[in-house]
């Protein structure tokens, strides 16, 4: 930080900053590819079901991949949130 601001905290607060920050470009970065599918394949796919399901009406491998991977996104998301709340709670607490 160019204000010198980053001398101003403890140590171990600037490295739990850190990871967040790392953690967040992270799931920026998972994102980016799951809604890079979601653009292009199931946007793309329309409303026929036949694309997102075999004959015996078990979501295709791929679509199945792409939910499993928003759930895990959510989850993610959930405990960035959690840490979040947190690191706002120690920085105030710094003043």
């Amino acid at each position: 930080m160019a204000t010198g601001a980053a001398r101003s905290l403890k140590p171990d607060l600037f490295f739990d900053l850190a990871l967040f920050y790392t953690r967040q470009e992270s799931f920026g970065e998972r994102y980016v590819r799951y809604n890079d599918f979601t653009e292009q394949w199931v946007f793309a796919a329309g409303a026929d079901p036949a694309i997102f399901y075999d004959a015996d009406g078990v979501l295709k491998p791929e679509f199945a991949a792409h939910i499993d991977r928003l759930r895990d996104l959510m989850v993610v998301n959930d405990a960035l949130s959690v840490d979040a709340r947190r690191l706002k709670a120690r920085l105030q607490s710094t003043r």
